[in-house]
């Protein structure tokens, strides 16, 4: 095993676990893994054309977390960086980089500018026409 990061060993220390963890723990026991596994490999992309797929356990467990925690792609990511519990559920040993990076799934939105010059006037309507 390669050396762990500061956050790993603050969390390792932790002594109370937070309701978060209490969850993922029952859910760790809870959800049939090997049966879902079973049920989407043939489904998942192989290596040979292109990028390497990501695990398929991780991705499995990543998305059930963004569905669980009403997160969206980039609040996940955000949240593998931060939360140690998370990155520990996803089985992501390599640290949060390895699993989701918001630049390979999407196109960065380009920024147009927005000054008043730029806009038409906006047209007020009567408070009896707005419905």
């Amino acid at each position: 095993m390669g050396q762990i990061s500061f956050s790993d060993a603050e969390y390792a220390g932790k002594r109370k676990k937070t309701r978060r963890e209490v969850f993922l723990e029952e859910m760790e026991l809870v959800v049939p893994w090997k049966v879902l596994l079973k049920i989407i490999e043939p489904h998942y992309p192989v290596a040979g054309r292109g990028r390497r797929p990501y695990a398929l356990e991780s991705m499995l467990r990543v998305h059930l977390m963004q569905n669980w925690f009403a997160l969206s792609d980039p609040a996940m990511e955000e949240a593998l960086y931060e939360i140690a519990s998370l990155r520990s559920f996803a089985h992501d040993r390599r640290g949060a980089p390895g699993l989701a990076r918001r630049g390979s799934r999407s196109r960065p939105t380009p920024v147009l500018p927005c000054h008043a010059a730029d806009r038409p006037p906006a047209r007020r309507l009567p408070h009896w026409q707005l419905s």
